[in-house]
């Protein structure tokens, strides 16, 4: 199959386990805060409090997860298809360098050893797409397009978050990845 779709790439999965991940963290944090509360005032606990911190951590996990949405959608599209230009709203970099040959499974498989997520292979027009795992949405993705015609490699990494020393740190990974990849990419 040369066109495929890794299960990484779906946004509403991340954000699926980002709402349960939040929404669990506020409405502990909230119970927390009202037994703290309740012990130092010498109240008893009132059983109407948990109807109101499952309602406001409900209310905060959506939003949060709504924004995060919003931010990251063009973003999780682009990782998806075979399109390989960059919103211009991302913070990216592009480097492109002369390359006769590119072996796409070797390269993909060293990818995944490192731990990257590949969210889109095309070995026909030489395009992989990844991302690294989310946690907090501060992580780095990446397109790497081999032009067959004029025997370029295209690196084209980007930041989540706009962290230019993520992105900066991401890339040195990525150039140390591919230049120990010169018995596949001569």
């Amino acid at each position: 199959m040369n066109n495929q779709k890794q299960k990484h790439g779906s946004l509403s999965r991340v954000l699926g386990k980002y709402f349960i991940i939040c929404f669990s963290l506020f409405f502990i944090s909230a119970i927390i805060g009202h037994i703290i509360h309740d012990v130092l005032t010498n109240s008893m606990f009132d059983y109407k409090d948990i109807f109101l911190d499952l309602l406001f951590a409900l209310v905060v996990a959506v939003f949060t997860t709504l924004f995060f949405w919003d931010k990251l959608k063009d973003v999780f599209t682009l990782l998806n298809n075979d399109k390989v230009e960059l919103p211009q709203s991302l913070h990216s970099s592009k480097v492109v360098r002369p390359c006769q040959s590119f072996q796409i499974d070797n390269l993909v498989s060293k990818l995944e050893k490192s731990g990257m997520l590949i969210t889109y292979l095309d070995r026909n027009k030489g395009i992989i797409k990844m991302r690294e795992k989310l946690l907090f949405f501060n992580k780095c993705g990446g397109i790497l397009h081999f032009d067959h015609k004029k025997e370029e490699l295209t690196m084209i990494s980007f930041s989540f978050a706009d962290s230019k020393k993520r992105l900066a740190n991401f890339n040195k990974e990525m150039h140390k990845l591919i230049e120990l990849q010169k018995e596949y990419i001569s």
